[in-house]
C-alpha cells in the first residue's frame, strides 16, 4: 500500500483589519506608518480601509476641535494656532473662512 503525502494547504494571506486602520488614523498615523505597523503592503492598506483610514482621519480632526474649544476656554493660544496650522488648514492671515475646509489627507486617494 502507497503512503499518501499530506496535501500542502494555501498559505493564505493574513487579513488586514481595517478597524485598527482606522484607529491608528484617529491616532495620527500616516498611511505608510500604519503599513509599517501592520505588516502590509502601502498599495493593500489604502486600497482595502482607504475610506476608514479617510473616516479616521475626519474623527481625529473633530476631537482637534473639540479640544481646541476646550483650550480656548482654559486660555492656551499657542497650542491652538500650532494645531489649527498643522492639522486643520488653518492660517493666521485673520481673515475668517466662510466655508469649512476638506479635510487634508497626507496622501491621494485614486
Amino acid at each position: 500500500m502507497e503512503e499518501s503525502l499530506p496535501i500542502p494547504s494555501k498559505k493564505s494571506r493574513p487579513k488586514l483589519d481595517c478597524a485598527q486602520v482606522a484607529k491608528q488614523a484617529v491616532n495620527g498615523a500616516t498611511p505608510q506608518e500604519i503599513a509599517d505597523f501592520l505588516g502590509f503592503p502601502l498599495r493593500r492598506v489604502l486600497c482595502k480601509c482607504g475610506k476608514e483610514f479617510a473616516k479616521g482621519v475626519a474623527q481625529r480632526h473633530v476631537k482637534l476641535r473639540v479640544l481646541q474649544d476646550k483650550l480656548a476656554i482654559e486660555g492656551n493660544p499657542q497650542v491652538l494656532m500650532h494645531l489649527g496650522k498643522a492639522e486643520l488648514g488653518q492660517s493666521g492671515n485673520g481673515t475668517p473662512q466662510a466655508t469649512i475646509p476638506e479635510p487634508r489627507l497626507p496622501y491621494k486617494m485614486g
